[in-house]
């Protein structure tokens, strides 16, 4: 069967700390590899995971979406920093239209594997897996009082003008 590596984004990791209505803008996975096991041009692929699981514990790869999958092409040379945009499955898990329970990394059938650094349970270290999120609070609405007062300034000048 096809290897799969799993990373989540558990509390407290500031992903609940972002509002629901917030629009995130970039989510980038930066991943460090140690070293690929085939050469040539392999994908890298990472899927919103979409059962709950536990690191260590579950005897079964728990369930995910291939088709929200994102990926980036694998270097042939060990020792390289690769990245995902994972912006659209970010967005997914703050909006809560889909649960945050991590992604799975897998790659083409005929990739023999890439060992990620810092990913044995292990995050520590500048070599863990990084995710990277900018988002953007939604434009204000304004107030109907303050709608009001804007549409008096302008029929303000209106009148002024038709008296110059």
């Amino acid at each position: 069967g096809q290897s799969v590596g799993l990373l989540q984004f558990g509390e407290p990791n500031g992903l609940s700390t972002i509002p629901a209505a917030d629009t995130v803008t970039s989510a980038i996975l930066t991943l460090h590899l140690d070293a690929t096991y085939s050469s040539g041009t392999n994908l890298l692929f990472a899927a919103p995971v979409t059962s709950a699981w536990t690191s260590g514990v579950n005897a079964v790869t728990p369930t995910f979406t291939t088709g929200s999958a994102v990926s980036t092409v694998l270097p042939a040379v060990s020792y390289q920093t690769v990245t995902l945009d994972i912006t659209s499955i970010v967005q997914s898990w703050i909006n809560g239209s889909l649960a945050n329970d991590g992604l799975a990394l897998y790659s083409d059938t005929g990739y023999r594997g890439a060992k990620i650094l810092g990913s044995n349970g292990g995050y520590g270290g500048a070599s863990a897996p990084l995710l990277t999120i900018d988002y953007a609070a939604p434009a204000p609405i304004p107030e109907p009082a303050s709608l009001g007062v804007l549409g008096l300034s302008s029929l303000g000048l209106l009148v002024r003008r038709r008296r110059a």
